[in-house]
């Protein structure tokens, strides 16, 4: 199961949220975020709750889970003469029935002097794979309308492509606060160095660049060697200003 969890913590980078005031009804329109990403530091990081559900593809047996994400940013190193941030995942879920699941992760990351986020590489049982060439995940400025579309090539013959779209504003409530957030839909796919799918996600976040990233998001995520599939939701409860 270790291979499932890492693609799914990594899935949680790039998004995952009850929505409030959609700005309909007669209500003024909502003036967008400026739509520039925060500048990542050594010590940033962000805390959500987590819910949702399992799902077994074979039985069609799902099971509650619940618990919390939590991203820390925890060092600054040099990649191929990039300076890059470490930035450690952990998820820790417990099921209805009360089995624990927890993931670290940690992936690499790096910013331009536009903002924008780009993925360098994410950490494997045997060391960190390194994209043959960084992906950018958030584009810098965002704004309604804004399409972004990647593939990211891995040095071990994996391969990832999707695509999000910056739908419209919204206004969105969770635990951190009351936010104007970007709606973000995003798909991906992720296959084996043969060309084998080995899983797929559909992702729906609500993203304040001044957060540095998702306040809320919903995202269904579904792994096809080990016919499991999970929808979650993880809304944001503390970040560092």
């Amino acid at each position: 199961m270790a291979p499932m969890w890492q693609l799914l913590v990594a899935s949680l980078v790039l998004a995952v949220f009850t929505l409030q005031g959609c700005g309909g009804g007669g209500e003024a329109p909502l003036t967008p975020p400026s739509g520039v990403f925060k500048t990542f530091r050594v010590g940033d990081s962000w805390t959500y709750d987590v819910s949702g559900t399992v799902t077994d593809l074979e039985t069609g047996e799902s099971e509650s889970v619940k618990g919390t994400l939590r991203y820390d940013i925890v060092e600054e190193t040099d990649v191929d003469g990039v300076t890059s941030l470490v930035l450690k995942l952990t998820l820790s879920l417990t099921t209805t029935s009360g089995i624990p699941i927890t993931m670290t992760e940690f992936l690499l990351i790096a910013q331009d002097e536009s903002g924008s986020i780009w993925l360098i590489g994410m950490s494997t049982p045997e060391g960190y794979d390194i994209l043959v060439e960084p992906v950018i995940i958030q584009r810098s400025p965002m704004e309604v309308g804004q399409v972004v579309t990647y593939t990211g090539n891995f040095a071990s013959g994996k391969v990832e492509m999707g695509s999000y779209r910056v739908e419209r504003v919204e206004r969105v409530s969770v635990p951190a606060g009351s936010f104007v957030a970007f709606k973000v839909t995003e798909s991906s796919t992720t296959k084996d160095w043969v060309g084998q799918t080995i899983s797929s996600e559909e992702t729906t976040s609500w993203v304040v660049p001044e957060v540095g990233g998702f306040v809320r998001g919903i995202l269904t995520f579904t792994d096809y060697e080990d016919d499991i599939s999970f929808k979650l939701t993880a809304v944001l409860k503390t970040y560092t200003k």
